[in-house]
């Protein structure tokens, strides 16, 4: 094998391994979040465009025990879409579940599948949410 062709094959398997990590330590997380998961009440403090309009960056605080937690999550929506949602959610009380062994390990919940996924019940008061959210364009995965 020549110097080059050594040097991509090592890339691509660093590659490779790179995804696999990131994928078992989400998964991990996911686990321990479900596993040990207590609701709150946070509210969104601000919004953003992820670099190259992949999504919106959503930011948000709860308070655990008197401790307030800032955390952030990416929606996949188009970022065109960002002053419109800004318009509507900041400032915003949705529900977090958090990992009640490790508060860092959190997610703002706003679409309905979320509920499901961590078996919660949708609250009614979010319906006009799951709408607006439902109605916009969604980045492909």
């Amino acid at each position: 094998m020549k110097r080059r062709e050594k040097a991509a094959w090592y890339f691509a398997v660093f590659i490779i391994g790179a995804f696999i990590i990131t994928y078992y330590y989400s998964e991990k997380k996911a686990g321990e979040l479900n596993a040990n998961k207590a609701i709150g009440t946070g509210f969104i403090t601000g919004m953003d465009m992820v670099f190259k309009g992949r999504g919106i960056f959503v930011k948000y605080v709860f308070e655990v025990k008197g401790d307030f937690v800032k955390d952030h999550t990416i929606i996949p929506i188009e970022s065109d879409q960002l002053e419109l949602l800004s318009k509507n959610l900041i400032g915003g009380q949705y529900p977090v579940i958090y990992n009640a062994l490790d508060k860092s390990n959190s997610k703002i919940l706003l679409f309905k599948e979320e509920f499901m996924k961590y078996g919660l019940d949708v609250p009614d008061s979010l319906h006009y949410i799951f709408h607006l959210l439902d109605s916009l364009t969604y980045k492909k995965n």
